[in-house]
């Protein structure tokens, strides 16, 4: 087996999932500036939604290798470009990501 189709359907993949998951809002709280303790009250009251949220942040990883894959795609025409855009973009990803989902799962626990 080649290793570019298993490249195209993994970046196919991560595109896919990471699409759907972003596209689904999940809101426990109402108000993202109210106090922690309303906001933990939410996560207490709506504990359902909260590991929902959660699991799609965990989907939301998926955004890394999609980007990371972009940025080879862009190699084409601009390679080194290409290289340091793919990487910078995946890494800001993570970062987001990583705190947004550290943010959620204190509130959840």
């Amino acid at each position: 087996m080649d290793i570019r189709t298993v490249s195209r359907f993994a970046a196919v993949a991560s595109l896919a999932v990471a699409g759907v998951a972003s596209a689904i809002p999940l809101v426990v709280t109402e108000d993202d500036e109210a106090p922690a303790a309303q906001q933990l009250d939410a996560y207490a009251a709506h504990s359902g939604i909260a590991t929902a949220s959660n699991v799609l942040l965990i989907a939301l990883i998926a955004l890394v290798p999609a980007m990371v894959y972009a940025g080879r795609v862009a190699r084409r025409g601009a390679p080194v470009l290409g290289f340091i855009g793919g990487g910078l973009s995946a890494l800001a990803w993570l970062a987001g990501l990583m705190s947004i989902g550290a943010q959620q799962i204190g509130l959840a626990e």
